[in-house]
């Protein structure tokens, strides 16, 4: 927010330096020959600023982002054209009127259209507008990447804390999986392996900048799997459904688990009906992912769980791993949850 407001007023600092350039005598010797000493060009200086401003803003806040979203070289450079057409006839006009009312008795419609200048300037301005928007994406680039060293780093310290000798877990894992085999408890045994793929997974794979999707998957498929050694036979309704081509694509790891942590989290109750549905759709570069949850009310409300990151640092993971190219909603009624998840990808 403080930077917001630095923002704000750095750039009503740089427009009023610019106002006051415009209503100087040296302008309004050199561009528009007004006579300066009884204050005609202070009026039409802020109209002339405020269609600068509709052109430095509709192009850095509205066209350049839209661009970068979508990356149509063509769609963006009609919008771009039409704007600058559309600003400098509106200019031209305004400045005929303004000459013809003023001083009829010197100029003409036809002889006040000061075609040139408004063009020197409108460019003038769209180059600014580039530059400003450039600048303000490289500046937030290199913050989100020192944010993301920042939160790789506390990540790696909590990997550290919480490594309490893996190898003689994974070992103890395999003991006790062969022992299962043994005694012929095959439920047990797979419980076991899906125990240690998911530890396997959590402390070698998350390290990873991307992993395949099928993995994330697959990682999340052993969760419910083990979530639901816990609850009753009847009662709990858990779905997956995947559709398109989510085993082409690469996600960051461990992304979704905090959707259905979320859901096992609020969702599950030993008393009443539960369900857990949840839909991956991957068409393209497009992921959509839903969880759709019962929601049962509780008196004492656990504490975030530690093994998610929690739904509001995925929020921030998001804005980091994908700016602008993903949307996080989320939608509660009396007794069920919706969140529903997109991202177009890399």
């Amino acid at each position: 927010m403080k930077r917001l407001k630095k923002e704000v007023w750095l750039h009503v600092l740089v427009w009023l330096i610019g106002y006051i350039l415009f209503v100087s005598p040296f302008t309004n010797i050199t561009m528009y020959h007004f006579e300066g000493e009884d204050g005609s060009i202070i009026l039409p200086a802020l109209a002339w600023m405020c269609f600068n401003l509709v052109l430095f803003y509709v192009n850095a806040l509205v066209l350049l982002p839209k661009y970068k979203r979508h990356r149509s070289l063509t769609l963006f450079a009609i919008q771009l054209l039409l704007l600058f057409v559309g600003v400098t006839t509106l200019e031209i006009l305004f400045d005929a009127v303004l000459l013809t009312t003023l001083w009829p008795d010197i100029y003409t419609f036809r002889d006040s259209l000061s075609v040139v200048p408004n063009l020197i300037m409108n460019l003038l301005v769209l180059v600014l507008s580039f530059s400003y928007r450039f600048l303000k994406d490289w500046v937030e680039h290199e913050r989100r990447e020192r944010q993301l060293v920042q939160e790789k780093l506390e990540a790696e310290l909590k990997y550290l804390k919480a490594q309490i000798n893996p190898h003689f877990l994974f070992n103890t894992l395999n003991n006790l999986f062969s022992m299962a085999r043994r005694e012929q408890a095959h439920g047990t045994a797979a419980s076991v392996a899906k125990l240690a793929h998911l530890m396997r997974y959590t402390l070698h794979d998350s390290n990873l900048p991307l992993v395949e999707l099928e993995k994330d998957i697959k990682h999340m498929e052993d969760y419910i799997a083990l979530q639901m050694l816990r609850l009753p036979d009847k009662g709990v309704d858990i779905k997956l459904e995947k559709k398109g081509d989510w085993e082409r694509v690469q996600v960051p790891p461990m992304l979704l688990i905090t959707l259905v942590e979320n859901a096992f989290k609020h969702g599950i109750s030993y008393q009443q009906p539960s369900f857990i549905h949840m839909e991956l759709d991957v068409q393209g570069k497009e992921l959509n992912f839903s969880v759709k949850n019962s929601m049962h009310r509780r008196e004492e409300s656990m504490p975030e769980n530690a093994s998610g990151i929690g739904l509001e640092n995925m929020r921030r993971r998001l804005a980091l791993l994908y700016p602008n190219r993903h949307e996080l909603h989320t939608q509660e009624k009396e007794h069920t949850f919706l969140t529903q998840l997109h991202i177009h990808l890399n």
